[in-house]
């Protein structure tokens, strides 16, 4: 058997022109990496933690401060806070933070003495102040997105924290004191106004009341307290009336004393931004309750 390679055939040469031509073998080169993709930022929008849910996904928190002194149910709406509340929320989503991209929070209160707070990257963190001071009112946040240039790409929705005093649980009835008030708000002890027009005697107070002198027109502005619902009462037997919001003149509940969440008749709003109260020649105090 022969090998390959062996012949046993005489070498044959062929005489021609030389061509010059000759061939070499490279290693072909690898396929260039591919540049990765630019982020593409699609925020899902801002939330504070959920405890029970263990994520994301509340755009309203509730909390009652401490310093009560009447041993009443805490109703479903409010925490209290105690031991001492803390709060934290964040931009959600694809943000391309490595990418130089930036969250800036926008923070109002509707009070004076507003709750602190930090932000760190895309979270906000809110807690008490360290004064002691009356902290009840709301918080209203946003979160911006920004780009390397600081240009915003992105506004989130709005979250609320809302903070409730003590004068939440008392009611105005001499000696009652209910426990069933169902989230609702008497707006001079929680909330202060920004401005006023015409005369007022008092804001807030013992009874958490609002007075107006007779044969008067008030005017109150709020930073659009986010209330869904509103209901006034005056205690004389006048014929005073009031407007929400620049809207339709309406007479006050008067009579016996029927808080809304027993018997009043709110009235449906989309925030509240101001109230115009009309006395007449009684002149008396005047309740707000926003929930």
């Amino acid at each position: 058997m022969r090998r390959y390679g062996q012949s046993t055939a005489n070498n044959i040469t062929i005489k021609g022109n030389d061509t010059g031509f000759s061939a070499f073998l490279s290693p072909v080169p690898a396929p260039a990496e591919a540049a990765p993709l630019p982020c593409e930022w699609f925020p899902d929008g801002l939330y504070f933690y959920n405890t029970e849910s263990g994520d994301y996904d509340l755009t309203a928190e509730a909390g009652l401060l401490e310093t009560y002194t009447d041993n009443v149910a805490i109703t479903p709406d409010f925490t209290l806070t105690k031991p001492t509340y803390h709060w934290k929320a964040k931009l959600v989503g694809e943000l391309c933070l490595c990418s130089d991209y930036t969250v800036e929070f926008v923070v109002s209160w509707s009070s004076i003495d507003s709750p602190a707070y930090y932000t760190s990257a895309n979270e906000i963190f809110i807690f008490p102040r360290d004064d002691n001071k009356d902290e009840s009112g709301v918080m209203t946040i946003t979160a911006k997105l920004k780009d390397a240039s600081d240009v915003v790409v992105y506004t989130s929705n709005e979250i609320y924290l809302v903070i409730a005093s003590a004068s939440y649980y008392y009611t105005i009835s001499s000696g009652s004191n209910s426990t069933n008030i169902g989230g609702w708000l008497r707006v001079p002890d929680n909330f202060n106004y920004t401005s006023a027009t015409g005369s007022m005697q008092w804001y807030g107070g013992l009874d958490g009341s609002i007075g107006a002198y007779s044969n008067n027109t008030l005017t109150l502005t709020f930073n659009n307290l986010p209330f869904t619902q509103l209901w006034v009462y005056s205690n004389d037997g006048g014929n005073g009336t009031y407007r929400v919001n620049g809207g339709a003149s309406r007479y006050y509940n008067r009579g016996a004393f029927y808080p809304p969440w027993s018997g009043g008749t709110p009235i449906d709003i989309a925030g509240l931004s101001s109230i115009e109260i009309n006395t007449d020649g009684y002149g008396a105090p005047v309740y707000i309750f926003g929930r």
